[in-house]
């Protein structure tokens, strides 16, 4: 568990709700200090906010999708910022939460980032998953990438918002993801085009 923040307030409260129920956080007060340290750190999730003390989020999560190590990273944006959430979440965000939240749903996206540690074994075999799409579940998912809603992937893609929604179910069993934000990330490691 990395707490990347250069608020040193919000750092320590963030740090502190998190030890509070069993993790072990590790601070840092700035992206580029956390990406200078991440190849030699076992894994974990992040947490930061939009703004990581010289870069934002996007520029982060690019140079740690860079980088040969996976760390699902959530993002505690302030309300004007989530706007630009579908961006992060394409360039590899686990989460998006806006401020205020409840602290229960802080502690359900870590479960969940923590939970996206899985083997590579098991990556390879959603990487596959995502090649033996069809060419219509290719479809919705870039629909998906685009941060559309069924009812515009429906009008996109010509058919009901119903099928969209069967289309996207077929793709959470197909890959084995849990989540949409799940899927996303699993469509940017597996670099899917559009």
């Amino acid at each position: 568990m990395y707490v990347v923040k250069s608020d040193g307030p919000a750092k320590l409260a963030l740090s502190s709700l998190v030890r509070a129920e069993g993790f072990s956080p590790c601070t840092f007060d700035d992206g580029a200090a956390f990406l200078a340290a991440c190849e030699l750190l076992p894994p974990g999730c992040v947490i930061t906010g939009y703004q990581t003390g010289g870069m934002d989020a996007l520029e982060f999560l690019g140079r740690l999708g860079a980088k040969p190590v996976f760390f699902p990273t959530i993002i505690v944006a302030n309300k004007g910022e989530v706007t630009q959430a579908v961006e992060a979440m394409k360039a590899g965000a686990a989460t998006i939460l806006e401020r205020p939240y409840a602290d229960d749903l802080l502690l359900g996206a870590v479960r969940s980032a923590l939970a996206m540690n899985v083997p590579m074994e098991a990556r390879n075999a959603h990487r596959l998953a995502i090649a033996s799409l069809t060419p219509r579940e290719h479809d919705v998912l870039c629909q998906l990438l685009d941060g559309n809603t069924n009812k515009v992937s429906a009008r996109h893609l010509g058919i009901s918002p119903r099928t969209v929604e069967i289309y996207r179910a077929s793709l959470m069993k197909k890959t084995g993801v849990g989540s949409v934000p799940e899927l996303v990330r699993l469509a940017v490691d597996a670099h899917v085009k559009c």
